[in-house]
């Protein structure tokens, strides 16, 4: 994709390593056993279950309960139906644009959903949900009644006995309504009308002249929905609308505490707590108390806070804020880190009048989250005062769907996955998730990068709405120690109907920072995803889609990037490769259309909505029959070639400080085949490679080619990726080259690696052997610790051909490996 130049730019070439070489013994012989890697799903699962156990402390809650002051009824069944849709099905089930909006032909249907409820059509529509409310005299009697709302996607319009209560715009923030005034003892009758629109960027689905532009502050990422064709639910989680989060009613006292955020300051060893209350609340009193969490402690117990303490700030609507700092004791602080996720649970008490009136809590880690604007480069990420480098992925849908169906076990275990890959970060792509997936990110240590739900850019009749989303984001993430980063924009393109200017975005981000350093603190803000017109000032962020449509990897390969902002860091937010689901996977759950053969018994991946590979995985793959068994095999062996490829090169970068895959984990069949684990967590070849490159500690081979000829020199670069805070001292090198059984040559080095960094140790050289045919040889290169323990190895095979086989054309030399980086 070609980027567009600005002033300010560097160019990163490839470096040039120096002329370091690897000793060779004279008496070659094995130099170490091979370590015992995962690459199995039978391993995986065993070390999940480990993971399990490893981590089921962090999840207790020691803390003890609180009174409960918020009577909440959970509306979860609604009658709901379609009234009207700018969409339509054919006669074979696909979907496809209207040129305006209809009436829906029998609008008279109603359905009994289950909330959460979503689904579609993308595009405008509308909908309405009913249901009957039954208040009781103890509601009546209650000083206010809230109908509570976590989230509708996308215009919630709200109806009490036929009249407006209030309405809100937006996918993921909550809101609600004091129904009170509108209810009556008995039965009462709830309407929500809900609306759809197509996405500012435009319908991605159905392009040509009936391609539909509108106001939806939404992008390409989202829950999904259970409908295999395109458009309708599974292929890349389309833009569908409806209730996605819990609704309740909820009697509150007239006094009550609206919102708790808890801002740790770690270097003080304090927190500052801010407590919103109704403005109109007099004669209160607060009171806290301090526990460990996930670990036995009690801190402080039930301490008034003095109202000198307390400063008493200007809040929202109607409410005012009020903050007040509190102590870590001495020797009790514990910080929070992906290792030791360690959290304290704050609980507030609100008396009024000397009555307790309200009471709530908030779980939260002491941490630090910077990224430095004095570091050389500029912008490296330091968490608890240690520089981080991010390793992650994308996420769009499969852990929102955890939550939706109330399928906690599997959230957990997907966030233990994403560990048990080397990630230390997940970025919620183009979609902020539920409170419930923080939650759990906290509780297990996972840090998150949450997306503003933009792609292209913001149009111009939409800037007061952003500005209200955005601050309905900080407030959603912004008491979550899991959650690093917020960014504000996917892939900018300011061509689109009614998009703003590049100079209109960069005002409007530069108020998005001021907003972000007042309500959101403890988080780093980044301008751009993908930033491809390099809109961003400071930290510049480009997705990588050369493997994603099949081209070769060479500048990469070697260590050159987009060019960036001068002296800054940089990131990859993207880059991925398809591979087929599993065939049982596919019988399982795929429409019997998908895996029809021809005659010939061949077979067309072409039949999958959306996919890619028959069309740029044909650049590669050497298709022997076009069986499904020959097109799946080929398709995740590519897939395999292309992250480890891939990602061993972005280890390499060391201005590269932070990089996720796409996708980890598939939310439905074929949803997104470039994820590494299908929707039942069954892990393609992928996720191995993914796995091993991201050892925080990984030795990283680069070779020259992954083929030669008999007496010509193979050349390796050997690296030592660190991406430990701490340096590598007392380490060697060991490596050995294998022709079957047999030590061809061996070697060893002592080595020191630099923290948080990849360091070049030297190239590995030797001729190739002398072959009579095709045979690979073995170059496996392993990092001991001072005690001579194994910390990481890593192998490549290299094809040696016939001298004589020299200007012959080969077949497929040096496999997927050789095609992705000679391009």
């Amino acid at each position: 994709m070609q980027h567009e130049k600005v002033p300010g730019l560097q160019k990163n070439l490839a470096p040039v390593l120096p002329h370091l070489l690897l000793p060779l013994t004279a008496t070659p012989g094995a130099a170490f056993v091979a370590g015992d890697a995962i690459q199995t799903q039978q391993r995986l699962d065993i070390e999940l279950r480990k993971m399990r156990k490893h981590y089921a402390s962090f999840l207790a809650n020691f803390a003890p309960e609180l009174p409960d002051f918020h009577k909440r009824v959970m509306l979860d069944t609604f009658q709901w139906k379609l009234l009207a849709t700018e969409m339509a099905i054919d006669a074979r089930g696909s979907l496809y644009p209207l040129a305006a909006v209809r009436n829906v032909a029998d609008s008279t249907v109603w359905r009994k959903v289950k909330i959460p409820h979503y689904e579609g059509p993308i595009n405008k529509a509308e909908a309405i949900y009913k249901r009957d409310l039954l208040i009781g005299k103890e509601q009546m009697a209650a000083p206010s009644l809230f109908l509570h709302f976590n989230a509708v996607d996308y215009i919630a319009r709200v109806f009490v006995n036929g009249k407006l209560v209030g309405e809100h715009t937006g996918l993921f923030g909550a809101f609600e309504f004091d129904i009170k005034p509108f209810v009556h003892e008995g039965k009462n009758q709830l309407e929500i009308r809900v609306y759809n629109d197509a996405i500012m960027m435009g319908d991605n689905w159905f392009l040509g002249p009936n391609r539909k532009f509108g106001k939806k502050i939404a992008a390409c990422g989202g829950p999904g929905w259970d409908k295999s064709d395109f458009g309708l639910g599974w292929k890349s989680s389309p833009p569908g609308f409806g209730i996605w989060q819990d609704c309740f009613l909820e009697s509150r006292n007239s006094a009550y505490i609206n919102d708790l955020f808890v801002h740790p300051l770690l270097e003080q060893a304090k927190a500052e707590v801010s407590i919103e209350v109704p403005a109109a609340a007099k004669n209160i009193d607060v009171v806290y108390s301090l526990y460990g969490q996930n670990f036995k402690a009690t801190l402080v117990n039930k301490k008034l806070v003095g109202h000198a303490a307390i400063s008493t700030q200007p809040g929202t609507d109607r409410f005012v804020t009020l903050k007040f700092k509190i102590n870590i004791p001495a020797g009790r602080l514990r910080v929070w880190s992906p290792e030791t996720p360690w959290l304290y649970q704050l609980q507030i008490r609100l008396l009024q009048q000397g009555k307790l009136v309200d009471a709530t809590s908030s779980q939260f880690g002491m941490r630090s989250f910077v990224q430095s604007q004095n570091s050389v480069p500029k912008g490296r990420f330091y968490l608890n005062g240690k520089e981080i480098k991010l390793r992650g992925a994308n996420m769009m849908g499969n852990l929102m769907q955890c939550v939706m169906r109330k399928d906690y076990r599997q959230l957990i275990d997907d966030i233990l996955l994403a560990k048990i890959a080397g990630m230390n970060f997940w970025r919620m792509t183009q979609q902020p998730c539920q409170a419930e997936v923080y939650d759990y990110f906290d509780k297990l240590g996972l840090l998150a990068q949450t997306d503003m739900p933009a792609f292209n850019g913001y149009r111009k009749d939409v800037v007061s709405e952003a500005q209200a989303q955005f601050l309905e984001l900080l407030r959603l993430v912004r008491n979550h120690p899991s959650n690093a980063l917020v960014s504000y924009l996917n892939e900018p393109d300011f061509t689109k109907p009614m998009m703003m200017t590049r100079e209109q975005h960069q005002q409007l981000f530069y108020g998005f920072d001021s907003t972000a350093r007042v309500i959101n603190p403890g988080q780093v803000c980044k301008w751009v995803e993908g930033d491809y017109v390099n809109l961003a000032p400071r930290f510049s962020d480009h997705h990588d889609y050369d493997i994603w449509y099949g081209d070769g990897m060479r500048n990469n390969y070697i260590g050159a990037w987009h060019d960036t902002r001068a002296g800054w860091m940089y990131g990859c937010g993207e880059f991925g490769a398809e591979g087929l689901d599993n065939i049982a996977f596919m019988k399982k759950y795929y429409p019997s259309a998908w895996l029809q053969l021809k005659v010939d018994d061949q077979w067309d991946p072409r039949n999958i909505p959306g996919c890619q590979t028959p069309t740029i995985g044909l650049k590669w793959m050497h298709l022997k029959d076009n069986s499904v068994q020959d097109w799946v095999k080929g398709s995740r062996q590519f897939q395999y070639w292309a992250i480890r490829l891939a990602t061993e090169a972005l280890r390499r970068n060391n201005y590269l400080n932070s990089f996720s895959v796409h996708l980890l984990i598939d939310a439905w069949p074929a949803g997104w085949l470039k994820s590494l684990m299908d929707a039942d967590r069954q892990a393609k070849p992928g996720y191995f490679a993914y796995l091993n490159a991201l050892r925080p500690i990984a030795v990283n081979l680069r070779p020259d080619a992954f083929y030669g000829f008999s007496g010509d020199r193979c050349n390796i670069a050997v690296f030592v990726c660190n991406d430990k805070a701490d340096p590598i001292r007392g380490s060697r090198l060991r490596y050995q080259v294998l022709q079957g059984k047999n030590v061809l040559y061996s070697g060893s080095k002592p080595v020191e690696v630099r923290a948080s960094n990849a360091d070049f140790k030297g190239y590995l050289k030797f001729p190739m052997p002398t072959v009579q045919q095709r045979q690979a040889i073995t170059v496996r290169v392993g990092l001991f610790d001072s005690k001579n323990k194994l910390i990481h190895d890593s192998a490549d095979e290299i094809e040696v051909f016939p001298a004589g086989d020299k200007g012959k054309k080969l077949d497929h030399p040096g496999g997927f490996a050789q095609e992705l980086i000679a391009h």
